[in-house]
């Protein structure tokens, strides 16, 4: 009878909804490009203070591990990268697809900044998705993260939150963003009159300057701060997706990004290359301003992928070539000899053998040519 039982425990799932089990809605997003930047440690240590947030919440949790996935699960409402310093482009579109969808992200600190190599992009990689433009790192003066209006509807409290380290990235704002909290030293000024924003909501999401999850494990108020952020992204509607418009955005980033490879390559490159690349780039930026549809852009992200492909590195290798005529072929006698003769050649330097293998009409084997074989070799 265990078959009916299993049928009846099925349909009683199907008819009570209440007591299905839960499916977790948050997702942490786990980079093995970012462990290998951070170092394990350390990066053992951020992923503790997202867990710490979530278990002090009781939250169901799914950790998502980038090397093991080829898309972001449906049930993630909200996905937490805890400052993914260093992503690969295969991670970045990973997490452009599931925000395409509309699905929300919380982002803090580095997040998305450098690329699989650690070298520096242009822009966050989700700049364009949280309405944040990098413009500086700084510290010893970024102490308290003080609510806005908005940030207090969506952290629950007008409370100012300490932090310990003083560090930051210092952001700008784009259209689509809200400051939801801002910088404050530790006498009370304003930490930067021009760019003061701690924390950022944007129809995607909300952004970090700070890396809070280095500092959650002892800090249950900012605990409950990042608890009430996700309570508020799980409530908000799914987002309605442009996608002519994060393409072109996206389009931007990698024409910003290769316009300073190409600065800085300048000196390795002829000049006449340099100059039919530049005037290929004003085409590119000038077409894209004009590009209205998705195969458009598309087009101009491919023409700019060409161009990036001229500025890798081109190495000189010098040829150390050596003739070698038949007799020195026979004179080896079996296989095994010609395989050490050749080892030692490469000892010495060479790195190209040129073998004689046909010699007065004759070839030293009948698999390489169709003329007959030199009976010095039928052996």
């Amino acid at each position: 009878m265990k078959w009916a039982y299993k049928v009846f425990v099925y349909l009683l799932l199907w008819l009570i909804p209440g007591i299905i089990l839960a499916i977790p809605s948050i997702g942490i997003l786990y980079s093995p490009t970012t462990e290998s930047y951070y170092t394990k440690p350390t990066y053992d240590n951020i992923i503790r203070g997202v867990l710490s947030v979530l278990d002090y919440g009781k939250l169901e949790y799914e950790v998502i591990n980038t090397s093991k996935v080829t898309s972001i699960p449906d049930n993630i409402k909200v996905l937490i990268d805890p400052s993914n310093g260093a992503i690969s482009d295969s991670e970045i579109n990973l997490v452009e697809s599931y925000l395409m969808k509309g699905g929300k992200l919380i982002a803090c600190y580095e997040s998305g900044l450098k690329d699989a190599q650690a070298k520096n992009r242009s822009n966050f990689a989700y700049s364009k998705f949280l309405g944040v433009k990098f413009v500086s790192w700084d510290s010893g003066k970024y102490f308290v993260m003080k609510p806005t209006q908005t940030g207090v509807s969506v952290f629950k409290t007008d409370k100012n939150i300490p932090l310990s380290r003083g560090f930051t990235f210092v952001i700008d704002l784009t259209q689509n963003a809200t400051p939801l909290a801002i910088w404050y030293t530790k006498d009370g000024k304003i930490s930067n009159e021009k760019y003061p924003a701690a924390a950022v909501l944007s129809p995607f999401g909300v952004y970090f300057g700070e890396n809070i999850f280095l500092q959650t494990s002892t800090n249950d108020e900012l605990k409950s701060l990042v608890l009430n952020t996700i309570g508020y992204l799980l409530e908000e509607p799914i987002s309605n997706v442009n996608p002519v418009f994060y393409l072109k955005a996206s389009l931007d980033e990698k024409i910003a990004t290769f316009e300073t490879r190409l600065l800085e390559s300048r000196k390795k490159i002829p000049k006449t290359q340099l100059y039919k690349m530049q005037e290929m780039l004003w085409e590119i930026k000038d077409a894209s301003k004009k590009a209205s549809d998705l195969s458009e852009l598309k087009k101009l992200q491919k023409m700019v992928d060409l161009l990036e492909i001229q500025l890798l590195p081109q190495y000189n290798v010098q040829l150390r070539g050596i003739w070698f005529d038949s007799y020195a072929i026979r004179d080896c006698e079996t296989p095994e000899k010609l395989r050490k003769q050749i080892r030692e050649l490469h000892e010495l330097g060479f790195n190209a053998i040129f073998p004689e293998v046909i010699y007065k009409g004759m070839t030293i084997s009948p698999k390489i040519s169709r003329f007959p074989q030199d009976p010095a070799f039928q052996d």
